[in-house]
């Protein structure tokens, strides 16, 4: 049961359940769904040190406790020392499985948490009297798990877990009239005390993810437009360049460019230059898949990284984006601005031995494709001498009259009329 020093001070509840003032009023502490394994990554990253720390504890405690059994109900020790064994090991697997990057490890650490409930609550249905030994105990283990849980929900799973658990363990050997009451509130005492220090602990190691999220994406992220960067360019593309070598999958590279960028900004000021390039990011972002990487490489140059996509593939998606651009406008200061863009395209090759060579091939079509202007140019795969090929049709010519009829002369060299 607990002591007078295990409770805590009446006026550190309400500054455990504030708001912490550095979120703002107004904000949401919920992740939002594709975040969801991101946090329970970063949880277990952080939970080595202090995971390791719990489970020697936990497993030290339940090997004294399993000498304890033998001195205090030695008819029954043996089976509760099995059940403390197997407790242990399940303690040991939690903290295997959570301080685990595998994709698995989350619900593996849970089910040696509910199973370790189990064993517990056992042997407090086991042991005579066991709710004055073991009771603390076992409504405790759902504070532990607040080390790596993701959400204030799943904490509250947990715990009503486990009074349903120590209510079913009752039954076997309930308390006397006299110490029902006590019983009764060691449990709400416990379980309160759990989910005001667990909940906090959650809320905070939330707020924490989100500001550090936060402050990583924007250093990944190009301030005038919100694409990507150069330098986060290179990490994912290296990435998936690397999957795509391993698992021989298709990856392809757009090196965009703006035409006659410099008349723009020469025309109309700097100002309808970065507004022409924010349109230009948006325009690809709502284009392409969530999965492809659209990054600012610098000026009006842009990158989008295609993966899971063959060359012919990439020249639609080119070929889409070069025709969104040039049918439409962007308004700037009363002006109606149009303009084009130029893209080279580039399919991963077996030989590429890094990110640097790709961009350099789609480079050597974009050259190409800055001859016409409003083009896209494509490199085919495993051309050596990386010849590019226009694949942008270009204006059909006037037809030519048709030759006179045959009137009887004779044709030389200098009157026949070309094909």
């Amino acid at each position: 049961m607990l002591n007078d020093s295990a409770v805590l001070p009446w006026w550190v509840l309400p500054t455990l359940l504030r708001r912490d003032p550095t979120t703002p009023k107004g904000e949401s502490l919920t992740l939002p769904p594709e975040q969801a394994d991101e946090f329970s990554l970063w949880i277990m990253s952080r939970t080595r040190g202090g995971g390791r720390v719990a489970m020697v504890l936990v497993i030290s405690i339940l090997l004294l406790f399993a000498i304890r059994d033998w001195v205090l109900a030695p008819n029954v020790a043996l089976y509760t020392t099995v059940l403390r064994l197997l407790a242990a090991g399940l303690t040991f697997g939690a903290y295997k499985f959570a301080t685990s990057d595998q994709p698995y490890a989350r619900r593996g650490a849970y089910a040696c948490l509910y199973g370790l409930i189990l064993a517990f609550g056992t042997v407090v249905a086991i042991l005579p009297h066991g709710y004055r030994y073991s009771l603390t105990a076992l409504l405790l283990i759902p504070l532990g798990s607040a080390m790596f849980v993701p959400t204030v929900a799943v904490l509250m799973r947990i715990q009503f877990t486990t009074v349903f658990i120590v209510a079913v363990g009752l039954t076997f050997h309930p308390p006397e009239s006299s110490e029902i009451i006590t019983a009764a509130t060691t449990v709400a005492l416990v379980c309160a005390v759990t989910h005001v220090l667990g909940s906090s602990a959650i809320r905070m190691r939330v707020q924490q993810f989100m500001f550090e999220h936060k402050l990583r994406d924007e250093a990944n992220r190009d301030a005038l437009t919100g694409a990507y960067n150069r330098r986060h360019l290179w990490t994912l593309g290296t990435a998936e360049l690397q999957r795509a070598r391993r698992y021989e999958r298709p990856l392809s590279l757009l090196l965009i460019d703006i035409d006659h960028f410099k008349r723009i900004n020469d025309t109309y000021g700097h100002d309808a230059g970065d507004e022409v390039i924010r349109s230009l990011a948006t325009r690809i972002t709502h284009r392409v898949r969530e999965t492809d990487v659209v990054c600012r490489l610098g000026g009006e140059e842009y990158v989008v990284l295609l993966p899971e996509t063959s060359l012919p593939c990439a020249v639609v998606v080119a070929e889409s984006l070069r025709k969104i651009v040039a049918e439409s406008e962007t308004h700037v200061a009363g002006n109606s601005l149009r303009c084009t863009i130029s893209v080279g395209v580039a399919t991963v090759r077996a030989t590429d031995p890094d990110l640097e060579t790709l961009i350099k091939r789609a480079d050597v079509c974009l050259y190409n494709a800055k001859t016409t202007r409003n083009a896209v140019v494509a490199v085919a795969p495993g051309d050596s001498r990386a010849e590019a090929e226009m694949t942008t049709p270009e204006p059909v010519a006037k037809p030519e009259p048709d030759p006179p009829p045959a009137t009887g002369r004779r044709f030389t060299r200098r009157n026949i009329p070309r094909a």
